[in-house]
């Protein structure tokens, strides 16, 4: 997998454990019944390719609906001719509430920063407090 900052990721093991951890993450913070996916499939038998063009509506869990997020993109997945399996996935465009993911910033960037919801009024960190000692 190969995102549009560059950044990639190399055999079927941490393909899969990167969307499981994704899947994991937006399961934490977002409302699963409220968030949505919608997607188009085209194969392009001149370049032996599957495109997909995506846009998810991503509903936090605290926030709601006035704190949602939109990602949209576009996967390219090249497809070995000999076999028909899946050799390549490339994030060709990544947009994250209208603006462009680019470098160094890239989906695994957006992933651990970016997509997770700061509501104002909610501590994001931790707080420590500390009663004084008489």
């Amino acid at each position: 997998m190969v995102d549009p900052s560059g950044y990639s990721l190399h055999g079927l093991k941490n393909y899969k454990t990167f969307f499981q951890v994704l899947r994991s993450f937006i399961a934490f913070f977002y409302c699963h019944e409220s968030s949505g996916l919608t997607f188009r499939l085209v194969y392009d038998w001149a370049r032996n390719s599957i495109r997909v063009s995506w846009n998810a509506v991503l509903i936090p869990k605290i926030g709601g609906i006035k704190n949602k997020v939109f990602v949209d993109g576009i996967s390219t997945y090249e497809v070995d001719r000999g076999t028909g399996m899946i050799t390549k996935h490339t994030v060709d465009r990544l947009l994250l509430n209208d603006k462009p993911v680019l470098a160094p910033k890239g989906i695994f960037y957006a992933v651990t920063n970016d997509l997770v919801p700061v509501v104002p009024g909610i501590p994001s960190g931790p707080i420590y407090s500390r009663s004084p000692r008489r």
